[in-house]
C-alpha cells in the first residue's frame, strides 16, 4: 500500500498542509495529454508500481486494445494485473477478457510492479492505436517530479494502518501481550529470518534498548517477533516502531504475519502483509495494522523491508486483542450450539478432536470442514472443494443458476490416517468423494460417481466401503476398497423399506438424511422425517447385520430438532448432533444428550431437547465461524464464500493492498444474477455488519454495496447514472426488487451497515449509511426476512458490485466488521 493509501485510510478530519505534501509526494501522475496515461503509483528503494490508463477518445466503440512501451533505463517489469503483458523490454500489453470493450469516452486501467536502480522510475513513451491523437506522456517530454495530481474527493478516514505523520496519538492496546516488545529482557522473543541481530542501547525509542538488524542481502531478511499462538478467526492490533540506521535513505518497512507452512510448497499462502510505512534515519516511524488469524497455525511476525540492504532498529512491539492463552470465561454449554446456518451436520471424533462437515449449497468453496475440542466452539479449517464443477448453472451464466442446489448433505469419515468426505449434487447429478491426509488446510483428491445418491453417507468396515442413501426406501451400495467407484458385483440393495412408516402415514418429508454407524457390535441408521401434523422427527433403526433386518423407532420429536448422527466423547458420554429449522437465520445445530437402554439410544432429557447441557466450556462465541476482515492479507479468511463460482479475474486483494477490489467483468441485471458476490453467514440472536467502500472506479449503470442475500433480498448501496452517484436501499419482499429510497452522494468513500434481529424469529433487517463511519442514518424500510426454499439457505451478509451497462467498473472495500 502506498503512502497516499496510508493517509487516505488513517487520517481523521481535515488534512494539514504537511499531510497534503506527504500525499502529493507519494502519488505522481502526469497530466493527460493523450488517450494513454502512465502513472507511477508507488516507489521504494529498487522497486516501483505503475499503471496505464487507456481512454477511448474516438467516437466509436473499441472492441480490443493494445499498448506498448520500452524503458531507456534499467526499469523492468516483474508482474502485472488486469491485462496480458508480454515481452522483456520492450513490453506489450493487451486487454483482459473483460476490459477490452470500451465505449466512446470510456477508460480502463491496468497495473504492474517492477524493479529499478537508485534513480526515480522512468516514464516511458507509450504507443498503440488508442495512444494517438496527441503527444503521449513520456519521459522525454515531461518531468515526473514537476506534475502532481491529488484527488480532492478522496476521503481521509480511520483504518488499520498508521504512518509516522499520524502516529502521535497512538498508544499500545490495554491488553498488550507482547512480552519483551521493548527489548528490555535481552533479545527474548526476537530473532531474524536472515541477517544479524543485536541488542542496541544507543538507539531506542523508549526504555534502554532496541533490536538492530544488519547484514541483510534480500527483502525477506528481517527481524522476527514471537508472541506464541493466536486464535483462529480473532483479529489483533499489531504495531512496531522502526528507525533506519544512520545515513540510510528512506525505505519501506513491511510488517508481516507468518503462519506455519502448509502443504502447497509452490505458493506463499503462509504470509500476510499487515502494514507498510516509509521509515527514515532521523525519527521513529510507527508501522501498525490489524491481523486476523486464519489458516495454518501462527508462527511469528516479521519486520522486513523492500530495500534489500538497509539496516534498521525496531522497538516497542505491541500486540493486542484476543489470544489463545488469555483467560477466557467458562460458561455452561447451551443450545443452540451454533446460532448460524450450519445444516446437515456430519460429525466424527478423531482422538480428542471433533470434525464436522455441513451444507452450503451453491456457495464456493463448498462443503465446509470445522473442528472442535468441546462440541461447542467450532472453527473453520478447510473446504472439500474450491468449485464443485464448471457449469453454466454454477457460474451464473446464460440465465442459469444453482440456487438451492449445488451440493447437499455430506458425510465425513476417518480411516487409517485418511479423511473421507462425500456429497452429492442435483445440479450435476453426480456424487462426489473427497479424501485427504491433512484435514486442516490440506489438498483433496476427488472421485466422481456417475449417479446421484441422495443424502448418502460413507461407511467403512473390514476393508469394504459402502454408501447408505435414499428417500423412504433406504439403500446400501458398495464401493471399491479405495472409495473411488461403484464396485462391480458388490452389494446393491434396499435395506429398509418405507422407513417413514414408524412415524405416520402422510409426510411433508419422508425418511432421508441417512447416517450409518456401528456401535458396540450393532448397526444403527439415523434418519429424519416430517410427518403431517408433527414437527421434524428423528428416527433410529438398528440391526445385528449390515443388510438387516432393521427395527426402528422414533428417537426424538421436539422443536423440530432432527437430522444428524450420534457422537461420543473421550470420557464416554453420548450425544446426537442435529439441527433445527430456525427461520431466516437458517438451520442451526443442536446437541442432544443420549443415554443407552437395552441397546437403544434414548434422546434428550425426558424426551426433550435441553437448553443447558450440563458441562462447562470456554466462551469463544462464533469467532471460528464468522470473522471481521480488514483485507490486509493476500488471501481471504475461510469464513468467506462466494455466491456461486467466482470469476477470479474480477476480484483482487493485491491490486490495491489493504482493500478488496471487485471489478465487473460482464453486464448483469440484478444482485442475485451477478458473480463475485462475497458472503458470510449472518448469526443470532442479533448481528450487525458494516463496511467501508470507495466508489471512484464505478461507471454508469453500476450497483455496489452491502446486501442481505436470500431469494427475498435487500441491500443498501451506491448506483451511478450520468456520472452522478446515489445511495439507494432496495427491498425484494414483494417478489421483485423495489427501490425504496434514494439519496445523492457527493463523495467517493461511504459506509454501510445492516442490523439483523433473529430473536424469537423476528427476522427483520434494518439498513444504514454513513458519510464518516461514525454518524449513521437509517435508509429505506425494514426488510422482513423469509427463509425461502428457492435458495434453501439462511440469509448472508454480502459484498457486491455489478454493472448493468458496461464492464470494468470497480469498487474497493476497505473493511468488513461485525458486532
Amino acid at each position: 500500500m502506498n503512502i497516499t493509501q496510508h493517509l487516505r485510510k488513517r487520517l481523521l478530519g481535515r488534512a494539514t498542509p504537511l499531510l497534503i505534501l506527504a500525499m502529493a509526494a507519494s502519488s505522481i501522475v502526469l497530466p493527460a495529454q493523450a488517450a494513454c496515461e502512465y502513472t507511477i503509483t508507488n516507489q521504494w528503494g529498487n522497486g516501483f508500481t505503475a499503471s496505464i490508463k487507456i481512454t477511448n477518445n474516438t467516437n466509436a466503440a473499441v472492441n480490443n486494445w493494445n499498448v506498448s512501451w520500452q524503458y531507456a533505463s534499467d526499469n523492468r517489469i516483474t508482474n502485472s494485473w488486469n491485462a496480458s503483458v508480454s515481452g522483456s523490454n520492450p513490453y506489450a500489453a493487451s486487454n483482459a477478457s473483460w476490459n477490452g470493450n470500451l465505449s466512446a469516452g470510456q477508460s480502463t486501467e491496468f497495473g504492474f510492479q517492477g524493479t529499478k536502480g537508485n534513480a526515480a522510475p522512468e516514464i516511458p513513451t507509450l504507443s498503440g492505436a488508442l495512444c494517438g491523437g496527441g503527444n503521449p506522456i513520456s519521459s522525454s517530454s515531461s518531468s515526473a517530479q514537476s506534475s502532481v495530481v491529488v484527488s480532492s474527493s478522496s476521503a481521509l478516514s480511520s483504518s488499520s494502518v498508521m504512518t509516522s505523520a499520524s502516529s502521535s496519538s497512538y498508544s499500545p492496546p490495554a491488553n498488550n501481550f507482547a512480552e519483551n516488545g521493548g527489548v528490555e529482557d535481552g533479545l527474548t522473543n526476537w530473532a531474524t529470518t536472515a541477517g544479524t541481530i543485536a541488542r542496541n542501547t544507543q538507539e531506542r525509542r523508549s526504555g534502554s534498548a532496541s533490536a538492530l538488524i544488519t547484514g541483510r542481502t534480500s527483502a525477506w531478511n528481517g527481524l522476527t517477533f514471537n508472541v506464541g499462538s493466536l486464535t483462529q478467526g480473532n483479529t489483533y492490533d499489531v504495531a512496531v516502531w522502526v528507525k533506519l540506521a544512520a545515513g540510510s535513505p528512506d525505505a519501506e518497512i513491511i510488517l508481516t504475519a507468518k503462519r506455519e507452512d502448509d502443504a502447497d510448497s509452490s505458493s506463499y499462502n503462509e504470509y500476510s502483509n499487515i502494514a507498510r510505512a516509509t521509515a527514515n534515519a532521523n525519527s521513529w516511524t510507527l508501522v501498525r495494522g490489524n491481523y486476523t488469524q486464519s489458516g495454518t497455525p501462527f508462527q511469528h511476525f516479521i519486520i522486513e523491508s523492500s530495500n534489500t540492504s538497509v539496516s534498521y532498529y525496531a522497538d516497542d512491539f505491541s500486540v493486542g486483542g484476543e489470544r489463545d492463552d488469555e483467560p477466557v470465561d467458562l460458561v455452561e454449554a447451551s443450545n443452540p450450539i451454533i446460532w448460524a446456518d450450519v445444516p446437515d451436520p456430519s460429525v466424527i471424533r478423531v482422538g480428542d478432536t471433533y470434525y464436522m462437515t455441513s451444507t452450503t449449497m451453491h456457495m464456493s468453496p463448498g462443503v465446509p470442514v470445522m473442528k472442535s475440542t468441546d462440541l461447542k466452539n467450532w472453527t473453520l479449517v478447510n473446504y472439500a472443494y474450491s468449485t464443485l464443477a464448471n457449469t453454466a448453472q454454477l457460474n451464473l451464466e446464460n440465465g442459469q443458476e444453482a440456487y438451492g442446489n449445488g451440493s447437499w448433505a455430506s458425510s465425513i469419515r476417518y480411516l487409517d490416517g485418511t479423511f473421507y468426505v462425500s456429497t452429492f449434487s442435483y445440479t450435476t447429478n453426480r456424487t462426489y468423494i473427497y479424501r485427504t491426509n491433512n484435514i486442516e488446510g490440506g489438498s483433496w483428491t476427488t472421485s466422481v460417481l456417475n449417479g446421484l445418491y441422495h443424502d448418502s453417507a460413507l461407511f467403512f468396515e473390514n476393508g469394504r466401503v459402502f454408501l447408505v442413501y435414499g428417500v423412504d426406501d433406504i439403500k446400501l451400495i458398495e464401493l471399491t476398497a479405495d472409495a473411488t467407484a461403484i464396485k462391480p458385483g458388490g452389494i446393491n440393495q434396499t435395506i429398509i423399506t418405507k422407513a417413514s412408516a414408524i412415524a405416520g402415514t402422510n409426510f411433508y418429508v419422508p425418511a432421508e438424511g441417512a447416517h450409518l454407524q456401528k456401535i458396540n457390535g450393532r448397526y444403527y441408521i439415523s434418519l429424519i422425517s416430517w410427518p403431517v401434523g408433527s414437527g421434524r422427527s428423528q428416527l433410529i433403526y438398528r440391526a445385528d447385520n449390515l443388510t438387516g433386518p432393521y427395527q426402528g423407532r422414533i428417537a426424538l420429536q421436539d422443536q423440530g430438532v432432527a437430522q444428524g448422527n450420534l457422537i461420543d466423547t473421550p470420557s464416554g458420554d453420548w450425544y446426537a448432533f442435529l439441527f433445527k429449522d430456525s427461520g431466516a437465520v437458517g438451520r442451526i445445530p443442536y446437541l442432544v444428550p443420549v443415554r443407552w437402554e437395552n441397546g437403544w439410544p434414548v434422546f434428550g432429557v425426558n424426551g426433550r431437547v435441553p437448553q443447558q447441557l450440563g458441562f462447562a466450556v470456554e466462551n469463544y462465541g462464533l469467532a471460528g465461524v464468522v470473522s471481521a476482515d480488514e483485507f490486509n492479507s493476500t488471501r481471504l479468511p475461510l469464513q468467506w464464500q462466494w455466491n456461486h463460482n467466482p470469476d477470479n479475474s474480477g476480484w483482487s486483494l493485491q491490486t490495491r493492498p489493504g482493500f478488496m477490489r471487485i471489478t465487473n467483468t460482464r453486464r448483469d441485471s440484478s444482485f442475485v444474477n451477478t458473480r463475485n458476490t462475497l458472503t458470510q453467514r449472518t448469526f443470532g440472536p442479533q448481528s450487525s455488519a458494516r463496511v467501508a467502500m470507495e466508489t471512484n472506479g464505478m461507471r454508469d449503470g453500476d450497483y455496489a454495496g452491502l446486501g442481505a442475500l436470500q431469494a427475498r433480498y435487500g441491500y443498501v448501496g451506491v448506483t451511478q447514472s450520468g456520472g452522478n452517484k446515489s445511495i439507494i436501499m432496495v427491498d425484494t419482499t414483494s417478489g421483485s426488487p423495489q427501490e425504496i429510497e434514494r439519496i445523492s452522494l457527493n463523495q467517493n468513500r461511504v459506509y454501510f451497515r445492516i442490523d439483523m434481529d433473529f430473536r424469537n424469529q423476528t427476522d427483520q433487517a434494518r439498513f444504514y449509511f454513513s458519510l464518516d463511519g461514525s454518524n449513521w442514518r437509517a435508509i429505506g424500510n425494514t426488510l422482513s426476512m423469509t427463509y425461502d426454499l428457492d435458495h434453501f439457505m439462511g440469509y448472508r451478509f454480502a459484498l457486491f458490485n455489478y454493472g448493468t451497462q458496461s464492464t470494468g467498473g470497480y469498487v474497493d472495500f476497505d473493511y468488513y466488521r461485525l458486532e
